[in-house]
């Protein structure tokens, strides 16, 4: 996890019993049912999910139950929720006008040797909503979508090599250092180039064998700040029609969520090829990959020279794409872009005057739809940063907030003012508990961030 080793994880994360006035939640439950776990599961929970990924001991393990943005877990602890699934929950939980629905395509069956009609009608909305979109290629994960986009492109140019800027899922053409189960010959097909850097680009791709430039338009990593930049963007458009080589954007976390039309529509670049998952159908398993037709062409010519084979026993099943139907027709009826941008922002706003309130050593590190606040690790060292990050992030649970050290968070329509206030004011009460515990460097570094 972004280079933190269990043991450093075990030295920072034991917080006192009481924090602030807060006291440890019961967990009784939840770490009942990991011990349980792990005894047929790796670890427990491995992934993202897992403890070690939050504050260990301080976080629950197991959900029962959500409604709007707030969720309970089997302890009975409530949250207000911004990690909203890891960003698939753009409205909230249980939203009955997208249950019922899928209710109904239950009772008649989901699961068949052939389509359903409800992926035309997806697919026709996915070409209306999505920029460059004129066919569309289904799948269950994000995961998958980065890999048949790969594969979409390798057999429309002929050529082998991605270049790429960071993090597009598990696959192991999305891991860059050596690690166990994957080939070093994989992986070297794979060439990462730095967000930003149009020009690195173009050095690789005069190098030759290039078949895709797959890209994160608003670049996100683990730690680090999010952003955009536009005219990088633009400089690949212009280097992917220059050298005919097809321009993915990867819009996983950013589609249906930055605007309807995801981050290419916000920031105005289109690219050939666009890979979707997460927010389309509000927590319900789908993916798609759009594009012009002449590359998504290469699916339906199946294998051999001309064409690559993609099939799953489950991308056609009808229940989760039911699911996407009601969840755009809600988005576009709703406005909830606007509506999530219009509280992101008050958000967003109210974080920076926190912040300068403490002289606090944190950057404000998201966008409106994808908030996110870090402790400066430059200014505070390892140790401090460390310290500081998991107390605010113990005290922020231990109030009921629930948000990630290390991810972004989310914000989702079903949030009310009155959520996103306890949030701000759990953030502002626990800052003062950090500066106490974790005294800061006496610079001010919040003018210049």
């Amino acid at each position: 996890m972004a280079g933190l080793s269990p043991e450093f994880i075990a030295k920072y994360s034991k917080q006192p019993d009481v924090l602030g006035g807060k006291k440890r939640l019961n967990l009784t439950n939840s770490f009942k049912e990991l011990e349980r776990a792990k005894k047929v599961i790796p670890s427990g929970v491995y992934g993202m999910r897992g403890p070690a990924f939050f504050v260990p001991g301080e976080y629950p393990v197991y959900i029962d139950h959500g409604k709007g943005c707030h969720m309970w877990d089997i302890d009975g602890n409530e949250y207000i929720d911004f990690i909203a699934s890891y960003g698939p929950t753009t409205i909230g939980f249980t939203e009955n006008y997208i249950n019922d629905a899928v209710k109904q395509r239950i009772d008649k069956g989901f699961s068949f040797s052939l389509p359903q009609i409800e992926q035309n009608t997806l697919a026709e909305k996915l070409c209306q909503i999505i920029p460059g979109a004129e066919k569309v290629v289904f799948a269950r994960t994000g995961t998958d979508t980065t890999v048949i986009a790969n594969r979409i492109a390798r057999a429309y140019t002929k050529k082998k090599y991605i270049l790429t800027d960071g993090y597009h899922g598990w696959s192991d053409f999305s891991q860059y250092e050596p690690e166990a189960g994957i080939p070093e010959e994989v992986r070297k097909l794979t060439k990462r180039v730095p967000y930003g850097r149009a020009d690195l680009f173009e050095e690789k791709i005069k190098e030759g064998n290039v078949a895709a430039i797959m890209v994160t338009p608003i670049y996100h990593e683990l730690m680090e700040k999010i952003y955009y930049d536009k005219q990088f963007l633009l400089d690949l458009r212009e280097l992917a029609t220059k050298y005919h080589i097809p321009l993915i954007f990867d819009e996983v976390r950013s589609g249906f969520r930055t605007a309807l039309g995801g981050a290419a529509e916000m920031i105005g670049v289109t690219p050939d090829i666009t890979c979707l998952s997460k927010a389309m159908a509000n927590g319900y398993i789908l993916a798609a990959v759009t594009g012009k037709s002449k590359m998504l062409q290469t699916v339906a010519n199946g294998g051999g020279s001309d064409g690559t084979y993609i099939s799953s026993t489950f991308f056609l099943n009808s229940l989760e794409m039911v699911a996407a139907n009601q969840t755009l027709d809600f988005y576009i009826k709703n406005h909830v872009n606007d509506e999530i941008n219009r509280k992101g922002e008050y958000f967003s706003k109210r974080i920076d005057e926190i912040i300068a309130k403490h002289h606090a050593p944190m950057i404000n590190a998201g966008i409106p739809s994808m908030p996110s606040f870090l402790f400066d690790k430059e200014v505070l060292g390892e140790d401090l940063w460390a310290a500081s990050t998991f107390t605010l992030f113990t005290y922020l649970i231990r109030s009921g907030i629930f948000m990630h050290p290390y991810h972004q968070s989310y914000i989702a329509y079903r949030h009310t003012k009155e959520d996103l206030d306890k949030a701000l004011d759990a953030l502002d009460k626990g800052l003062d508990v950090v500066k106490q515990l974790h005294p800061w460097p006496s610079q001010n570094v919040a003018d210049r961030v």
